[in-house]
């Protein structure tokens, strides 16, 4: 079964049995958007109905500039309204009118010559104090040195002291702060009291020893005043394999501490938990979404239970565990394992697979029982059965014990 890109219609493929509720789905579908498409557009604004507001708009600005009769002159920008000369505001200016053209004595001012610049706005006092003052003392300075106190400094004089002040200031930025040398600071270099070494000097060479020289683990041992012998049992993270050195034998410790070459250990289903996958709720739609997966430590029979529940009822959630036998690879295998938890899937192979089902709308605990190898890998793969409802699932767990003894599968 395929779907469109765009509504999800369903595609019956050519092996396929056409299924009659499939055929309604999509007419279902496409009635609806086409309903969605009519409405949107009925919505929307026609040429028509805008040209229709924009018409009645202007008509109505029109009008409005119509109904307006001007004040002043301005405002004379029509042939209507025009303001007649006897209701002007101004009708004469000192009893003229017309063209009028002032004089001084028209508005109460007496004539007067303009005087000289040169004998005029100071007073004589003033001007003789001026006059008396040496000529170095009535101008200004470009220098920026000067120690005068009447002579005054120029424009020019002001910013070349400006720009030295602020070359200066930008000079001192790129200076180290000052500090105080110790006694460290200016020594030779050299091999006697008082000096430094340099990278190359031979009292940094690898090959030379410390004065309490350790030939051997034993004499450092005994130099530190260490006794006894040393531990050899060690324990690392509880993600690895805790190992010893016992009776001259490599151990590993598993529920007790056994011979590294013993006999092999063997899952047999039991009600013993020993991997949670998932214990936290997870859902998921029509397309196939990967919630888990691991490689299998041991070869035997083991017991998987899982929680899972629908939407409603006449449809079912399905949880997919797909089992790659062994280190093989192929395509559907490596597209599979190498994407992360959440990746979905239009459609996988059913091949070596388990399925499990569930119709209710509340949590419902599946189990079943597979026989699998050591190193296969098994991938947890979660749907719903038709794309409108859901599925869910909040537990996975794999249950087995382990024994030394073969077990006839």
């Amino acid at each position: 079964m395929q779907h469109t890109a765009n509504y999800g219609l369903k595609k019956p493929l050519g092996t396929d049995v056409v299924n009659i509720a499939d055929l309604n789905d999509n007419a279902d579908i496409i009635d609806q958007k086409l309903k969605e498409n009519k409405d949107a557009v009925d919505t929307k604004e026609t040429p028509a109905g805008a040209q229709a507001k924009a018409d009645s708009a202007e008509a109505e600005a029109k009008a409005y500039a119509d109904s307006i009769t001007p004040t002043k002159v301005s405002q004379l920008t029509n042939d209507k309204g025009y303001i007649a000369a006897s209701g002007a505001p101004v009708q004469s200016v000192n009893g003229k009118t017309g063209a009028v053209s002032l004089t001084a004595g028209n508005v109460g001012a007496a004539p007067a010559a303009h005087v000289n610049d040169t004998t005029k706005h100071i007073t004589s006092a003033e001007r003789s104090a001026w006059n008396a003052k040496p000529s170095s003392q009535r101008g200004v300075s470009d220098s920026v040195s000067s120690t005068s106190s009447s002579v005054a400094a120029s424009s020019k004089a002001v910013k070349t002291a400006y720009d030295k002040g602020v070359a200066a200031y930008n000079l001192a930025n790129t200076k180290e702060p000052a500090f105080s040398k110790n006694t460290a600071f200016n020594k030779n270099f050299g091999t006697t009291s008082g000096t430094v070494c340099q990278g190359n000097d031979s009292r940094l060479s690898n090959s030379r020893k410390c004065n309490n020289t350790f030939d051997n683990v034993s004499t450092a041992r005994s130099n530190l005043g260490l006794t006894g012998t040393s531990n050899t049992t060690h324990y690392h993270d509880s993600r690895y394999v805790q190992t010893r050195v016992y009776n001259g034998k490599l151990q590993f410790y598993y529920g007790g501490w056994k011979d590294v070459g013993g006999s092999p250990k063997v899952a047999y289903y039991s009600n013993t938990l020993q991997h949670t996958l998932r214990n936290t709720e997870i859902i998921c739609r029509y397309n196939f979404e990967k919630i888990n997966q691991m490689i299998m430590p041991y070869s035997g029979v083991i017991k998987i239970k899982c929680n899972l529940k629908t939407t409603a009822s006449d449809h079912h959630a399905v949880l997919m565990i797909k089992i790659y036998k062994g280190n093989g690879m192929n395509e559907d295998r490596y597209n599979i394992i190498s994407s992360p938890i959440g990746t979905t899937f239009d459609d996988t192979d059913s091949g070596n697979c388990i399925s499990l089902s569930c119709y209710n709308s509340s949590y419902s605990t599946l189990i079943k029982t597979i026989t699998v190898s050591s190193g296969d890998t098994l991938v947890f793969l979660l749907r719903s059965s038709y794309s409108s409802y859901k599925a869910y699932c909040n537990s996975i767990q794999i249950y087995y014990d382990l024994t030394d003894k073969p077990i006839i599968l």
